[in-house]
C-alpha cells in the first residue's frame, strides 16, 4: 500500500539556472504539467548575476526521479542536486516558527517578494 501524500518524506532539489525572465516559469511549469506539488520555492541570484539558484521542497514520490531527469533537460538548468533537507528551508521554518511562538503572527506570514531578480 502506497503512503498518503502527506506521509511521504520531504526532498529538496537545488537547481543552478540562468537568471533571466521565464526560467522559474519553465521549472514550475514542468511540475504543474505533471500535477506534482511544490511545497516551497526559494530563488536567489548567485554572485555572478547571470545565474540564480532555485531550491524546491517537494515530497518524495515515485515520479521524482523522472522529474529530476526532465529538469536536467531544460535549456536554462545547469545543475540539479537532491538532498533530504537544506539549511535554506530550515532557517525559514525556524524563523516562521519563532514568529508564531512570539505571537507576532497568528499564522504563517505571506511572502512579500523583494526587488525582482529577473526570474
Amino acid at each position: 500500500m502506497k503512503p498518503e501524500y502527506h506521509d511521504r518524506e520531504m526532498a529538496v532539489l537545488e537547481l543552478d539556472v540562468n537568471n533571466h525572465p521565464g526560467t522559474l516559469s519553465h521549472v514550475c511549469g514542468l511540475f504543474a504539467r505533471r500535477a506534482f506539488n511544490l511545497d516551497a520555492i526559494v530563488c536567489l541570484p548567485m554572485n555572478d548575476v547571470r545565474y540564480s539558484r532555485i531550491w524546491l521542497r517537494v515530497r518524495e514520490g515515485d515520479r521524482l526521479d523522472h522529474l529530476e531527469q526532465q529538469l536536467r533537460r531544460l535549456h536554462d538548468v545547469h545543475d540539479v542536486r537532491r538532498s533530504v533537507r537544506h539549511d535554506v528551508f530550515d532557517a525559514i521554518d525556524t524563523t516562521l516558527d519563532h514568529a508564531c511562538d512570539d505571537n507576532i503572527a497568528t499564522s504563517r506570514p505571506t511572502f512579500v517578494p523583494g526587488p525582482s531578480s529577473g526570474l
